[in-house]
């Protein structure tokens, strides 16, 4: 079977595997829908109707509401990688300066990190697909401001500029950055670092992340120090390859 090369260092992406991948989430969202749904809703039934429940039973069944959920979250994204890598895009410009702060209001707004020190600099267009983009910049905005919400002191620095035919934007944390022996890993379907277990996560935003960028012909790549934070660099094309 022939292979699609990934602009990502070490990365092969079967053709096959994408076929699979697709089939897979189109089986698994149809069979799963409606009894995730079934169980969640009787769970919070319980939780409503549930005077006489203990701590210890209240305490299970808000976990089976959580597991509920993040069963749902990894199920609707690999719908939306499999989407991404069917479809095709739309170029235009891109207004990044309105895009940012809309994922950072609504991110804030949404998991409350009203404490989190927000630096936004240069915002330089991008030549994009504006849905895509935008789901881009809001799994790594959302995961520096997540990852970071624990310090003493978050902060989250997001900048760009624009070089010969390229645009590249940082966004920079003082979060809990990647262990070392994680980082060849990062872009692995479900795959979560080592000290990230306190956060909730899915394992599908940064693969989002890969796939949006192949279908820009860019590419990214990440500086981190554990217990430090970590900077992220978005590298897209002025123009359509």
């Amino acid at each position: 079977m022939r292979k699609k090369e990934s602009k990502f260092p070490n990365i092969t992406v079967s053709l096959t595997v994408l076929k699979d991948l697709e089939f897979f989430s189109y089986t698994v969202s149809h069979d799963l829908k409606t009894p995730l749904t079934v169980i969640r809703s009787y769970a919070q039934l319980l939780l409503l109707a549930g005077e006489s429940m203990s701590p210890k039973e209240k305490e299970i069944t808000k976990k089976i509401m959580t597991s509920v959920d993040k069963m749902s979250e990894m199920i609707s994204g690999v719908n939306q990688l499999t989407r991404i890598n069917k479809n095709e895009i739309t170029f235009k410009e891109v207004d990044v300066a309105i895009l940012i702060n809309d994922i950072v209001s609504d991110h804030t707004i949404a998991h409350e990190y009203h404490k989190t020190k927000i630096v936004i600099g240069n915002t330089p267009e991008i030549f994009g697909d504006h849905h895509l983009i935008y789901h881009c910049f809001s799994n790594i905005i959302g995961n520096a401001l997540k990852y970071s919400s624990k310090t003493s002191n978050p902060k989250v620095e997001i900048s760009g500029f624009k070089k010969d035919n390229y645009t590249c934007y940082r966004i920079l944390d003082n979060g809990i950055g990647i262990p070392p022996e994680d980082h060849a890993h990062i872009y692995d379907l479900f795959n979560r670092c080592q000290n990230a277990g306190e956060f909730e996560g899915s394992g599908i935003g940064l693969p989002i992340v890969q796939t949006i960028l192949e279908k820009h012909k860019g590419y990214a790549w990440c500086i981190s120090n554990l217990g430090e934070g970590t900077a992220f660099y978005l590298v897209f094309q002025n123009t359509p390859a």
